[in-house]
């Protein structure tokens, strides 16, 4: 039989109708502050749930989407040897290709299809070994041979690469599958930067001749090792391209891009673009000039990015067609007399120095 204290400890909770008659059983005063504590404890409680939400959660952006720009011109050689002179080609380039090193977003250059790197005998000899299991938007490995292929087709003449000249001072050699030597003619510390030259597949381009390297499909069909792969190209009856569309590389080696697609609109003029964009053919504009800032429509939805280009715009006087271009004085008079501050602000908006 249980104890008085065992029955006791058995009821000392309040049933629900007890509870119920607690408000007639309280002075008004003591009836408030009973209500003043609830009120109390629940807001703390809700308060504490709101800033743990804060302060321990993030939002984190969900991967796929589709992302449309207007690009200015025509895609013609989307290939890391020829791309340098044409800015759409470079720009489709630098995210279907990747480069033994790459530029961080803050302009330092790091490993990219390099693993890892080794800089021998003062300066002469650098020896890159190959991140593992990176593959070719088909599937196949990459390999030595590629480098040595894109190295060797940069350099010869023939193939006429706007990059020739920075590969002069360098030769490569194969150590195994996935490492390569170069070894320079002197030392170069832009060499580093050098490497930063797109990869090209030598199981393909390696079976299409200098004549026809220009013209080759793969020209606009590429097939890199970079975050986005080639989906789709369509023309118009003329042959202009009209529109190119990249898709994420599900087998990228780094980090993937979370939007899944990319499409990107060209066209033959800088109006025609902006048309585009006050239209909502497109999400994007690449760079315009800032004259036309005018005609662009919904600048109130639009993220304006400025980016600092290492270029520069000045007047060369040839001194030996005109005598008085000869003259010192004279050249410096011109310099003096020329408001640059009224150029810049007037011609670019202050968005020079």
């Amino acid at each position: 039989m249980p104890s008085n204290i065992e029955q006791n400890s058995k009821r000392r909770w309040p049933k629900w109708y007890q509870w119920r008659r607690l408000p007639s059983l309280l002075e008004p005063r003591e009836l408030y502050t009973v209500w003043a504590a609830i009120i109390i404890i629940l807001f703390s409680a809700l308060s504490w749930l709101f800033f743990d939400r804060i302060y321990n959660y993030t939002n984190a952006p969900e991967a796929g989407g589709e992302y449309r720009e207007a690009l200015i011109g025509q895609p013609r050689f989307i290939n890391p040897i020829l791309s340098e002179s044409n800015d759409v080609d470079r720009d489709l380039t630098s995210i279907i290709y990747s480069g033994l090193m790459k530029y961080t977003p803050s302009g330092s250059i790091e490993p990219d299809l390099a693993e890892s790197y080794e800089v021998e005998e003062e300066g002469l000899v650098y020896i890159v070994r190959l991140r593992d299991e990176v593959s070719w938007h088909d599937g196949r490995p990459l390999r030595a041979d590629d480098i040595i292929f894109t190295v060797n087709a940069a350099q010869n003449p023939d193939y006429k690469s706007p990059v020739r000249t920075n590969w002069q001072n360098a030769r490569i050699e194969k150590i195994d599958d996935r490492t390569v030597r170069f070894i320079l003619n002197q030392p170069s510390t832009s060499f580093i930067e050098t490497m930063t030259l797109g990869i090209m597949p030598s199981h393909i381009w390696s079976n299409i001749s200098v004549r026809n390297f220009a013209l080759a499909e793969p020209n606009l069909t590429p097939i890199g090792t970079g975050p986005y792969k080639f989906s789709n190209l369509s023309k118009d009856g003329t042959g202009f391209v009209r529109s190119l569309q990249l898709e994420v590389n599900d087998d990228y080696y780094d980090e993937k891009p979370y939007i899944k697609n990319l499409v990107f609109n060209f066209y033959e003029t800088e109006n025609e673009a902006i048309a585009a964009w006050n239209n909502g053919e497109v999400m994007g504009l690449s760079f315009f000039n800032l004259k036309n800032l005018k005609f662009l429509q919904r600048q109130t939805e639009a993220n304006f990015h400025k980016i600092t280009l290492p270029r520069f715009v000045g007047v060369f006087f040839n001194q030996t067609q005109h005598k008085a271009l000869a003259d010192k004085n004279v050249r410096l008079a011109l310099r003096y007399a020329t408001d640059k501050r009224s150029i810049i602000r007037e011609t670019l908006g202050n968005n020079a120095t």
